[in-house]
């Protein structure tokens, strides 16, 4: 067995008749009394037991109701290594009536109460093994101690128990020792098998990327058998697909319910149900922003998408589509000259293909309902201000003359707070459509930032709507404010 309990001393102890030697001192000059004065008491009181042996606490109840409370302390009980009816008690003076240490001698026989009854012991009872485990019962042995529930458990001599196989199953018994009586039925379940499920599934389009849906294909082929085990999550197992296009299904080695043993050999076949976009009758190629994009096209991919979702909706095998995820736009294909990008599919989309893209204008409207931060200081609040749980710098720093706080909330939300009541007139309900710098020509603004990267009192401040937002648009300079 490769890993067993340490026996506690509370089975393993006998218990004892004292010899005691009573010491004549009495009370030192600081008003001590010498624990040896005392040992005949002691050694009296531990002759009280003689059927077994004490234990730490038990002793250490009777001593605290003679002498007081945190006056003595059963430092240890150790049982002679040459006679189990023998044990050596060590009591040491902790308190302020006695001093010095006596170790006192108990012989006992050990009675019958002194079994443990092992069927009567509580067990986690689910304990899951691999299959061949089964045979090997050490590791079954091992597993009922990493697993065990009971607080009495710890008290048992897991070196003199076996496990034991009958017909009607597995048991724990007593092995060598006479300590313990009974036996305990153990209920050892295998782990689900992968041989025991169906080894082929049908699969949409595969891909390098997105081998989950042969394993989502072979759970929904043995869903039934699956959940009749309790096994739901796809974590229970590993997949995998070489370059010839043959796929494995391997148990996670630290699932509980499904065996890492097996490795199957899936059978699969590819069912492509997607549907090419470039065929799709009347996709809108014009759309409208509400801002030139700068940097990204996700504003482009985005209106695209929101353009044609009812149309995409409607097309047949296209009704799961839920968001502009499986579109593309390569930045080759981003004009900006001329304004036009080609829309395509992403590779990894499991609904949308395309063969020859979409090509896609797109022009630049100013709707009004679009906040313009460069034409909108009228009724914008900027008398931004350092936060850390305060409105103005506490004075006087030896570096600067005035002590900046280690870090400062994002001017982002602290605009954003200021002026919520007009951000919210625009349908504008938190402050992600937003990014700033600090000194525009210095490096972008961190909500990390230390004390050194904080802002001084004659910094600036440049609020910019992101470039793919649709609700903001336009550069926005704040001197920042120290009163």
């Amino acid at each position: 067995m490769k890993k067993l309990l340490t026996i506690l001393s509370a089975v393993g102890i006998s218990a004892t008749s004292a010899s005691v030697v009573v010491s004549c001192s009495t009370k030192d000059g600081k008003g001590y009394q010498n624990i040896k004065s005392i040992e005949s008491e002691l050694s009296a009181l531990v002759l009280t037991k003689t059927d077994k042996a004490w234990t730490i606490e038990d002793l250490q109840k009777e001593v605290d109701l003679k002498y007081g409370a945190s006056e003595l302390k059963v430092e240890s009980i150790t049982v002679d290594s040459t006679n189990d009816k023998k044990a050596n008690i060590k009591i040491s003076a902790v308190g302020k009536k006695f001093k010095g240490s006596v170790t006192i001698e108990h012989n006992f026989e050990a009675g019958a109460s002194n079994s443990i009854d092992i069927s009567t012991l509580s067990f986690n009872d689910n304990l899951y093994m691999e299959a061949e485990d089964l045979a090997d019962l050490d590791k079954v042995l091992t597993a009922i101690q990493e697993n065990s529930t009971s607080t009495e458990s710890s008290n048992i001599d897991w070196t003199k128990l076996k496990i034991e196989a009958k017909e009607d199953g597995l048991y724990l018994v007593p092995n060598i020792d006479q300590t313990y009586s009974g036996s305990r039925k153990l209920n050892v379940q295998e782990k689900l098998k992968l041989s025991q499920l169906e080894l082929q599934a049908n699969v949409g389009f595969v891909t390098s990327n997105n081998y989950a849906i042969i394993l989502d294909a072979f759970l929904e082929v043995n869903k039934t058998k699956i959940s009749e085990l309790g096994i739901s999550a796809k974590t229970n197992y590993y997949v995998a697909v070489d370059a010839n296009g043959k796929a494995t299904i391997t148990g996670n080695k630290n699932s509980k319910v499904v065996s890492s043993v097996d490795t199957l050999e899936l059978t699969y076949e590819v069912q492509d149900k997607r549907v090419n976009l470039d065929e799709i009758e009347g996709l809108v190629n014009k759309v409208v922003l509400v801002q030139e994009p700068t940097t990204s096209t996700t504003a482009i991919r985005d209106a695209f998408f929101a353009a044609n979702e009812t149309t995409l909706k409607a097309t047949d095998g296209l009704s799961e589509i839920k968001s502009s995820s499986d579109l593309f736009i390569k930045n080759s294909n981003w004009n900006k000259a001329e304004k036009t990008v080609i829309i395509e599919a992403k590779n990894t989309s499991t609904i949308l293909k395309s063969t020859n893209g979409i090509k896609v204008t797109y022009s630049v409207d100013s709707p009004s309902n679009i906040l313009d931060l460069s034409n909108s200081e009228s009724g914008i609040n900027f008398d931004i201000r350092p936060a850390n749980g305060m409105n103005t710098f506490p004075t006087k720093d030896s570096k600067n003359g005035k002590k900046r706080p280690n870090k400062w909330s994002s001017p982002l939300e602290e605009f954003y707070k200021l002026n919520e009541s007009k951000f919210k007139k625009f349908d504008i309900k938190n402050a992600s459509d937003l990014q700033t710098e600090i000194n525009p020509s210095s490096a972008k603004y961190s909500d990390n930032s230390t004390i050194e990267n904080a802002p001084k009192e004659d910094d600036w401040i440049c609020l910019t709507a992101k470039s793919d937002s649709t609700k903001i648009r336009g550069t926005f300079f704040i001197q920042y404010r120290i009163n």
